[in-house]
């Protein structure tokens, strides 16, 4: 199984799980043709998760800027795991709200999948560079 159908598959699962503590009826769907899950909430509203949705490609972004910019190895070593853990979390709210959209406001949803949680979660990749730059990569002046 390739690495984007594994983190679809588990941030379904999670977003599943999560939302059903919140009291929502959910089920999810995985193998969809041309997309690799979906969730359904409360019968009415369904989101479709595709191969652009796992995040990966935030998490080459932000674990390579850190691996290949100054800082010493040690930081290295939790601040990647740390900032991927981040990451993550963010997309899997970033799945949870807008199912939740879907479901409450539907006519929101393109615009707040397009940019709202792009900015979201770009922004909170900037703003770890950032805490790499100021305070772990040996480049502040001296």
């Amino acid at each position: 199984m390739e690495v984007h159908s594994v983190l679809i598959v588990e941030q379904t699962k999670i977003s599943g799980f999560i939302l059903r503590l919140l009291g929502y009826s959910v089920h999810t769907e995985y193998g969809i043709p041309g997309h690799m899950s979906k969730i359904t909430l409360e019968d009415t509203a369904s989101v479709y998760i595709g191969s652009g949705c796992s995040g990966l490609e935030l998490f080459l972004i932000f674990a390579g800027f850190i691996i290949i910019f100054k800082g010493a190895i040690r930081h290295k070593i939790w601040f990647v795991p740390l900032g991927l853990l981040l990451v993550l979390i963010l997309n899997i709210i970033r799945i949870i709200a807008l199912i939740i959209l879907v479901y409450k406001a539907p006519e929101y949803m393109d615009f707040n999948h397009k940019y709202t949680f792009v900015f979201i979660v770009y922004g909170a990749i900037f703003l770890l560079w950032i805490w790499w730059v100021n305070r772990f990569s040996n480049m502040k002046s001296k």
